[in-house]
C-alpha cells in the first residue's frame, strides 16, 4: 500500500545520515571483547551492527558514515608532542583487525592526516546528526545524538558554558573558545600556558623536578569567557575572542599570535577540504590553507 492509498499527498521523505565516531565505537567494544579468539571478533561485529542500528533508530536516520582515524595524522606536523602522553599506552588486542574489518564491511571512510573527529566536521551539513563521546566533536554546530540519553540535542554556532560543578560543559564557539585557554591534557595541547620546571617541595619525591602547566585553569576560563560574552550581547563572538586574545598577550606579548593559532589548528575541527587542502582557524579570519601530503602551510589563500 502506498502512501497516497492512504491518502497521504505530497509527502517527501528526508534522507538522515548519522555520521559516527568510529574510533570511540570500535574501540570500546574491542576493551569489552578483549580475546585473542573467533569468538570476541564474532562479537565485535555482531555487536558493532546492533549498536549501528540501535543509534540510526535514535538519531531517526537511515544512513550512517562511520569515520576512522589513521596512524597519520597533520597535527604530528605542527607540534612535536601532540598527543605524546598516549604513546604508551596499551591497545586492545583487537583494535587492528576490528579497524580492518570495519573498513571492509561498513560504511567506513578514513582519509591519512586527519582525524575521525576532522572527518566528521568536514561532513556535517543539514539533515546530517553527529554522534560520538569525544567532547571536542561539541563544538561543531548542528544536531548531535546524546549518547547517555540518545535524544537529539541542537548545538548553536555561538554555544554556551554550563558550570556543572566539578565540570565544565561547553559547546559552540565559546567552547572552542574555552579550550583555546584551558588547552585539553588529554590530548597534551597546552591551550593558554606555558610548561614550566617545578621542583617537589616535600613528599617522597622531594626535590626532583617536574615539568607542569602553569596558565589558565577551567574555572577562570569559564569567568572570562561567560564575562565576555555578557559584556557585549550585540557581539558576543567578537568579544570572547578579544577576550582569549589578551590572556594569549599576558602569557606570549608578542608572540600571541603565533601560539594563539597553534593551539587552535591543534583544537580546531577541520570544516572545509579540497583535496589535500585544508583550510586552518586563524584569528583575523584570513584564508590558510595547509597542505596533508607535503605538511605544510600554504600562503594565505590557494597557491
Amino acid at each position: 500500500m502506498s502512501l497516497e492509498d492512504l491518502g497521504i499527498i505530497g509527502y517527501e521523505h528526508v534522507s538522515r545520515t548519522l555520521l559516527i565516531d568510529g574510533d570511540i565505537l570500535i574501540f570500546r567494544l574491542c576493551c569489552v571483547f578483549n580475546d585473542d579468539d573467533d569468538i570476541s571478533r564474532k562479537l565485535i561485529t555482531q555487536t558493532a551492527d546492533k549498536q549501528i542500528t540501535e543509534l540510526m533508530r535514535a538519531a531517526d536516520c537511515d544512513k550512517y558514515i562511520l569515520f576512522l582515524t589513521t596512524k597519520s595524522n597533520f597535527r604530528d606536523d605542527l607540534v612535536d608532542d601532540y598527543k605524546a602522553n598516549r604513546k604508551d599506552l596499551e591497545r586492545p588486542v583487537n583494535l587492528t583487525w576490528a579497524k580492518r574489518w570495519a573498513l571492509d564491511s561498513l560504511n567506513t571512510k578514513c582519509e591519512k592526516k586527519l582525524e575521525a573527529d576532522d572527518l566528521l566536521g568536514i561532513y556535517m551539513e543539514d539533515n546530517c546528526v553527529i554522534w560520538s563521546l569525544d567532547k571536542d566533536l561539541r563544538q561543531v554546530p548542528g544536531e548531535h545524538l546524546d549518547d547517555a540519553t540518545q535524544k537529539l540535542i541542537v548545538v548553536s554556532e555561538l554555544g554556551q558554558l554550563i558550570d556543572r560543578g566539578k565540570k565544565i560543559y561547553f559547546d559552540g564557539l565559546a567552547g572552542f573558545y574555552y579550550q583555546l585557554l584551558t588547552g585539553d591534557s588529554t590530548d597534551h595541547i597546552l591551550g593558554c600556558g606555558k610548561r614550566i620546571q617545578t621542583v617537589y617541595k616535600s613528599g617522597a619525591k622531594k626535590g626532583e623536578t617536574y615539568i607542569k602547566r602553569q596558565g589558565v585553569g577551567p574555572k577562570a576560563a569559564f569567568k572570562i569567557i561567560t564575562a565576555a560574552a555578557i559584556s557585549d550581547e550585540n557581539n558576543p563572538d567578537s568579544a570572547m575572542l578579544e577576550a582569549v586574545k589578551q590572556e594569549y598577550i599576558k602569557v606570549h606579548g608578542d608572540d600571541w599570535q603565533s601560539n594563539m593559532e597553534t593551539q587552535a589548528q591543534l583544537l580546531y575541527m577541520i570544516r572545509e577540504q579540497d583535496g589535500d587542502i585544508v583550510k586552518m582557524w586563524t584569528y583575523d579570519n584570513r584564508d590558510k590553507y595547509f597542505n596533508l601530503v607535503e605538511g605544510v602551510f600554504l600562503n594565505d589563500g590557494k597557491v
